[in-house]
């Protein structure tokens, strides 16, 4: 029998790191002097970490023994923190600055920064003495303290600091009619989430002017793409002007204001509003083609759930009123044979390349389409990895060729083909509507959240499945859509303003479903709380043929597919 013996309470704790390495620290330690000494090479390096697999900022001290896993910028919830907090910075620069001005969040370009408006003018020398005054704070490491307010303080404080519009989530996230807020030097502010626990962690930063606004970049390695894309007023630009210009319409340009109106049953409006938008977008995309005799490929790319598989069938519908007959081609059937496949650096097959697909065959069978004759596509089995015969076409006049697929605005796949006879369109769903002024909707956490609502019902994938796939697919799009959105001819955006609120209540069980220990955890706590901010909404109201169907079900369009009740094809494979 193993000695049993009364003793005192321990005065340390173990913390076990994911390398396996075991260190033991007196208790009440904070996790930022754990971490410098198990990694002492870079003490700015590592955001936050997880304790047990809940998020903690750096001066959090474990009450017990835990597992630690530090996050850098490369873990995506060290990236979400470190541009929230980012922000933070700016915001508190612009109040030692330029005091007047009020900053507004507006959205994220991949690989380009936060873009960013003042309720003020900025010229290009005030925008440099901020930035310079954000360099001064990291350089001098400045602390952010966080401390705990009651409701009635917090609702002063946010008052004195022009912070109105944060009153609301204020109030919706205060327990026990307190609060914690957010103090760097003489400022305070309410953020939702983790923070750096100093301004020394943001060493990556940058300000640029740009069209609308300014840019805030994350990373010394996006300035030139920032500034190629603040030079313009891009399509993505465009697009979100729209957007705003809709939410104004439907006074539904804030969070609260949404959900004011679900509240009172006063949504049916705005349905129709938006989706009479959005059709309006496919009608002029389709006449925009439409006046380009010379067009014959139509090339759909976006992100993973941009919805890009409804939007092509309807904007086939639409070039059908045009007088033009579109014929889907699939893009898979042009994947070269296994054993031609290239490898990633874990030596697996790499099926989201570009040289994954026959692209010589592609451009030659585009060409002998275009120049009126037949051609045999080619057929792939995915199961062998080998390719076959598949059926004859040829195109008669009034039709054109349209297909969707991740590589479809890289100017490697049509390299062969004439410009003149291809039209390239991006679609992602960019939403201008934001909890407060400073806190922005993650794009991808929007689709992500659409993919765990239709991967449940159409593949029968778990919540935690599709989370853990998420980083994969975000690197395939970093890789292989976000570089050339600019080459886009034309740019569809597919968000509904309500439509975190229609999907909260299929996508909350599903990701309470993810247990604690769980690597998904993390982020469907995050997700989770998203979702909190909105009032549920039925789906009830949603058109047939409306995009956000192919997340919810119930689609008119689902087994549409252009060109199938016509003789396009000689040959029925």
């Amino acid at each position: 029998m193993p000695e049993i013996k009364e003793t005192s309470p321990r005065t340390n704790i173990y913390v076990t790191l994911p390398d396996g390495r075991i260190f033991c620290a007196p208790l009440g330690t904070k996790l930022k002097d754990i971490i410098a000494a198990a990694y002492p090479e870079d003490p700015y390096l590592y955001l936050a970490a997880l304790c047990d697999n809940e998020l903690h900022t750096l001066n959090y001290a474990p009450p017990k023994d835990v597992c630690l896993e530090p996050l850098t910028r490369k873990h995506e919830i060290g990236r979400l923190l470190y541009n929230r907090s980012l922000v933070l910075l700016l915001v508190t620069a612009f109040k030692e600055v330029l005091p007047d001005h009020k900053i507004f969040t507006d959205y994220r370009q991949p690989m380009g920064g936060l873009f960013c408006r003042s309720s003020l003018p900025v010229s290009k020398e005030e925008l440099k003495k901020v930035e310079d005054k954000m360099r001064e704070m990291v350089e001098a490491d400045v602390p952010v303290v966080f401390e705990q307010k009651t409701v009635e303080e917090g609702e002063r404080i946010l008052t004195e600091e022009n912070e109105e519009d944060k009153i609301y989530f204020l109030k919706k996230l205060a327990k026990d009619e307190k609060a914690y807020f957010v103090r760097v030097g003489k400022y305070f502010d309410y953020f939702h989430g983790p923070l750096v626990i100093s301004m020394g962690y943001l060493r990556r930063l940058a300000l640029r002017p740009s069209a609308m606004g300014f840019v805030l970049v994350p990373s010394r390695t996006d300035i030139q793409r920032a500034e190629a894309l603040a030079e313009k007023i891009t399509l993505v630009d465009n697009a979100f002007k729209k957007a705003v210009k809709l939410a104004n319409q439907l006074d539904v340009g804030t969070v609260p204001q949404l959900n004011a109106i679900i509240k009172k049953g006063e949504t049916h409006e705005g349905i129709l509003v938006s989706e009479s938008a959005q059709a309006s977008q496919i009608t002029s995309i389709a006449r925009e083609i439409a006046k380009k005799e010379t067009v014959k490929l139509v090339l759909i790319a976006g992100p993973s759930s941009s919805g890009k598989t409804t939007f092509s069938k309807r904007l086939a519908i639409a070039l059908q009123t045009c007088g033009i007959k579109p014929v889907t081609l699939e893009m898979d059937r042009y994947f070269v044979e296994r054993d031609k496949t290239p490898r990633d650096e874990n030596g697996e097959y790499d099926f989201e390349s570009i040289h994954a697909m026959d692209i010589e065959l592609l451009d030659s069978d585009i060409n002998e389409l275009i120049k009126g004759r037949e051609v045999v596509l080619p057929k792939y089995d995915f199961i062998t990895g080998t390719r076959g015969v598949g059926p004859k076409l040829h195109l008669k006049e009034s039709q054109i060729l349209i297909a969707e697929g991740i590589h479809g605005l890289n100017p490697l796949l049509t390299q062969g083909i004439p410009k003149e006879n291809v039209f390239h369109i991006y679609i992602s769903p960019l939403t201008p509507l934001n909890l407060d002024r400073h806190h922005h909707i993650s794009t991808s956490d929007s689709r992500m959240i659409r993919r765990i609502v239709r991967d449940a019902r159409t593949r029968g994938h778990s919540a935690e499945q599709t989370i853990m796939r998420w980083a994969s697919i975000r690197r395939g799009e970093y890789k292989n859509i976000f570089p050339y959105q600019e080459h886009a001819d034309a740019i569809f955006n597919s968000m509904f303003l309500y439509e975190l609120c229609v999907l909260k209540p299929i996508a909350e069980p599903l990701l309470l479903q993810i247990k604690h220990d769980s690597p998904a955890y993390p982020k469907a706590k995050g997700l989770l709380q998203l979702l909190s901010f909105f009032e549920p909404m039925g789906s009830s109201l949603i058109p047939e043929n409306s995009i956000l169907r192919e997340f919810v079900g119930g689609s008119s369009l689902e087994r549409y597919l252009p060109g199938q009740f016509e003789s396009y094809w000689s040959i029925d494979n």
